[in-house]
């Protein structure tokens, strides 16, 4: 959704039950990759590296082993891989750099240049009525923080009244595990603004063909690492980091509550990679949150396929078990550690 419009849609399934209101909640996943992604693919295979160890690690069919600090840099603790001549090491904001570069998938600073500031006040919140038609990044201040510490922002893109499109931002994600330290996210405010998407596919407000192009955008910026639902300061090799996206997460809905007023026509609630999780997490929340006739839910690139054993400890060691986001039977599974991620949106679909 991010890059690609609803032709790239290569299997939808959606659930709908009617009360006042009909809400439907369909789950998309894509069979058809970008083409400079897929050509790619094509001119080199794929390294997959499998962790082993603490301290090692070995490439399938290769023998190759990693040294700590390349473990320490992998995505998804054990993924090493090589697309075309973009080799996925060093940080995960490195490897976004390199692609720009080599692909142009991605227009690096163009969607900062887009927006306007508004830092809220006691005296002043950031109304929409106040933005007129200008997209804005909106700083809330408060709990919410980047895993780098830079104060959080969350986007605006001002539409029509009773349509909106709560959008949730991917990015990678960072944790720790056995002592492993995984830094592969997008870490500051500025690389996430960055990303935002503004311009192009369900945010593409030029395109006749997008059926969203004039929604109401409110965007979750990630940027926390969390999956939207730290709540933890972590202290990972002697350095301090910040996965409360949680709290930014809060923030982003309680500005919404206040400004998107009366009955919507129609909610679409989205995220794409760690987005997708996120979207995962909140849907529930959200659709309990606003008044519509119509309430949509999209997942986009990522359906968190995780190997048995890890979802409930990442989870645990965030701090999404204080959150207090969960039902009575997914909080307990949470408290074990054996809660998994699609538990809260199977509820939010029953």
């Amino acid at each position: 959704l991010k890059s690609s419009y609803l032709d790239l849609f290569g299997l939808a399934f959606g659930i709908a039950k009617s009360k006042m209101a009909t809400m439907s909640l369909a789950l998309y996943t894509f069979c058809v990759l970008l083409h400079p992604l897929r050509a790619a693919a094509e001119e080199q295979s794929l390294l997959a590296a499998a962790f082993i160890a603490d301290d090692e690690c070995s490439v399938a069919g290769g023998g190759v082993d990693c040294s700590p600090e390349e473990l320490r840099m992998m995505q998804l603790r054990g993924t090493k891989a090589t697309v075309g001549n973009l080799p996925m090491s060093g940080s995960w904001t490195d490897y976004l750099a390199r692609a720009v570069t080599s692909s142009g998938l991605i227009q690096e600073g163009s969607s900062a240049s887009k927006y306007q500031e508004c830092h809220m006040k006691e005296d002043s919140k950031c109304p929409l009525s106040g933005m007129g038609d200008k997209p804005t990044m909106v700083y809330p201040g408060g709990r919410t923080r980047c895993f780098n510490g830079d104060p959080y922002a969350f986007a605006v893109v001002p539409g029509d009244k009773d349509k909106l499109l709560f959008y949730f931002e991917g990015g990678g994600a960072c944790w720790e595990a056995k002592g492993n330290v995984v830094l592969q996210c997008t870490d500051s405010i500025a690389s996430g603004i960055a990303t935002t998407g503004l311009g192009s596919g369900i945010q593409d407000r030029s395109n006749e063909n997008n059926p969203l192009r004039s929604y109401t955008v409110v965007e979750a910026i990630y940027c926390a690492g969390d999956a939207f639902m730290g709540t933890m300061e972590q202290n990972w090799t002697g350095s301090t980091y910040y996965q409360y996206g949680y709290h930014n997460a809060v923030a982003t809905i309680d500005w919404a509550k206040e400004n998107i007023v009366g009955q919507l026509s129609s909610l679409v609630i989205a995220g794409y990679s760690a987005g997708s999780l996120g979207t995962m997490a909140w849907s529930g929340t959200l659709l309990q949150t606003f008044s519509y006739e119509k309430a949509t839910v999209l997942l986009d690139s990522y359906a968190g396929i995780f190997p048995p054993g890890t979802q409930g400890q990442t989870l645990q060691s965030w701090g999404a078990c204080k959150t207090g986001l969960w039902s009575s039977k997914v909080q307990a599974e949470c408290d074990e550690g054996t809660m998994h991620i699609q538990d809260p949106f199977k509820e939010a679909m029953a």
